[in-house]
């Protein structure tokens, strides 16, 4: 038995696991044809066929985890694979022993760490969350200095028509405070900029070291 093929018991059991569902989308595939069995931790990669690093898709979810044209296997954390069931693994009585069964196992099990602190520190969703503050910020700062320069405009006006500087102090004073405001947001805005780039890095790290 080639230790890359899913046997007919392990699949027989990974059926009844997802109740003859998409691991993925959860479609019902009782009357599809194109089942496939699909290895989270690719044989390529040292995966072997064991009901813990096995899950069944429709074609199409198969294909989108092989980056649409099989050229590579992309890294699907298995928690991903919503209607798996892999809580039930402990179920399955044909095991498999040998150390290329031990290695797909220990490296799921870091792939799962590694997904579980992506998804518990949401580096995406804060990432996000900070960009349209940064967003915010730039809008912002964009209309302090439209206003900024509407009163130098009123105040150039009033100096050529001769207006007396009590009539222009003040503008000037209202043209000074928004200046002002405007270089605190573009302290902001850089601060935010290096909280982003920071997230960035930690983010491709993450994904880096699940790759590996």
């Amino acid at each position: 038995m080639e230790r890359n093929n899913f046997n007919n018991s392990q699949k027989t059991f990974i059926w009844s696991r997802q109740k003859g569902l998409c691991g993925s989308c959860g479609a019902d595939l009782s009357d599809e044809v194109d089942i496939e069995y699909h290895h989270v931790l690719n044989c390529k990669d040292g995966g072997v066929a064991i009901v813990e690093n096995g899950v069944m898709l429709c074609e199409a979810c198969h294909l989108h985890c092989h980056d649409n044209d099989f050229k590579k296997a992309l890294l699907v954390f298995r928690a991903e694979f919503k209607h798996a069931n892999w809580e039930e693994n402990s179920y399955y009585k044909g095991r498999k022993k040998g150390k290329e069964v031990e290695f797909t196992k220990k490296t799921l099990d870091e792939f799962d760490k590694i997904g579980e602190e992506m998804n518990n520190k949401n580096y995406e969703g804060h990432l996000q969350m900070v960009n349209q503050l940064k967003e915010t910020l730039t809008q912002l700062q964009k209309k302090m200095y439209s206003i900024t320069e509407t009163y130098k405009h009123q105040i150039n006006v009033m100096e050529n028509q001769g207006f007396m500087d009590n009539y222009i102090t003040p503008l000037r004073g209202k043209q000074g405070q928004f200046s002002s405001i405007i270089e605190n947001l573009q302290g902001m805005i850089d601060q935010h900029k290096q909280i982003i780039s920071l997230h960035e890095e930690k983010l491709e790290q993450l994904i880096k070291d699940a790759r590996n």
